[in-house]
């Protein structure tokens, strides 16, 4: 199974739908990936089922990472036409804050490491 991750900035949420036969919940989320701000990367993900509250709390500009699947399904019309309908089913969503990013650079001393250092000849 492929882990994906997104990083971007946190635009906003639309409110909880419910939807189908079941009642199932959805609220959709939208991110700011742009790298080059004369191309806007604003895409749009879902959240469904008890993952709608995931974004509660988030504020406009809070920078975040989404972890997410991305399911597609095939379909096809009676007048022929054919295509794919993907989703991406966000399930985890973790702001990143500056104590994060500061310690997400440190290096980590292993003991397998730490060991290998003793045997040094100085």
């Amino acid at each position: 199974m492929n882990i994906l991750k997104v990083t971007g900035k946190f635009i906003g949420h639309s409110a909880i739908e419910t939807v189908g036969q079941n009642n199932t919940k959805v609220r959709k989320i939208w991110i700011d990936m742009t790298t080059n701000p004369e191309y806007k990367n604003t895409p749009q993900f879902e959240m469904v089922g008890d993952k709608v509250a995931l974004s509660e709390g988030l504020k406009k500009d809070d920078n975040i990472v989404l972890s997410f699947n991305l399911n597609g399904r095939k379909w096809e019309k009676e007048d022929g036409r054919k295509g794919v309908s993907n989703s991406l089913n966000v399930y985890k969503i973790e702001k990143i804050t500056t104590e994060s990013v500061a310690t997400a650079n440190l290096p980590v001393a292993t003991p397998d490491a730490q060991a290998a250092g003793d045997d040094l000849p100085f």
